[in-house]
């Protein structure tokens, strides 16, 4: 499925950075298929230890980062969700570092983890696959910015990529 990127007008400034990651015209569920199969097998191949690993003082460890990349799913693809359908409610932003606080993660074990990151990832896959061409042109408005479906839907490809980015740079996995 290819969708085109979005142009400069449908995302906050914030997200040049994420939209920049991803090529133009990409088959973007093939990209987002892909990448998950890329967190799925990096981490499976780590030790308890690596899990629990940050690369510098007050940076989270790997498994603080699997979390963050999952809540950025979920309020992504509610995001997505909700513009495509035509709600115009301004929808919040998030704080990142409230929400890994919040998380308590430390009951989760780390297949709970990555079989949540799988099955929020496949869920948006499956409600992107079903976006129409209409749905993914729609626009409202998201952490105070002018926001399309569209653009939405690069971001969470994009923001995958800056992380795997980290993860290969700083984490040396």
């Amino acid at each position: 499925m290819t969708i085109a990127k979005p142009t400069n007008d449908e995302y906050g400034a914030f997200y040049q950075g994420y939209i920049d990651h991803v090529i133009e015209e990409v088959d973007i569920l093939g990209t987002l298929k892909n990448q998950r199969d890329e967190w799925v097998k990096c981490y499976e191949s780590l030790d308890e230890e690596k899990w629990n690993y940050a690369y510098a003082e007050g940076k989270w460890t790997m498994k603080q980062l699997l979390r963050h990349v999952i809540d950025t799913e979920r309020v992504f693809g509610y995001r997505a969700m909700c513009i495509s359908r035509g709600d115009q409610t301004p929808l919040p932003g998030f704080e990142q570092d409230d929400y890994i606080i919040g998380a308590e993660d430390d009951v989760n074990t780390s297949q709970d983890l990555l079989t949540e990151f799988i099955q929020v990832r496949n869920a948006n896959m499956s409600m992107i696959q079903n976006l129409t061409k209409n749905q993914l042109q729609k626009t409202g408005t998201a952490s105070g910015q002018k926001t399309s479906s569209r653009a939405i839907v690069y971001i969470l490809a994009g923001h995958m990529s800056h992380h795997m980015n980290i993860i290969k740079n700083r984490y040396n996995v």
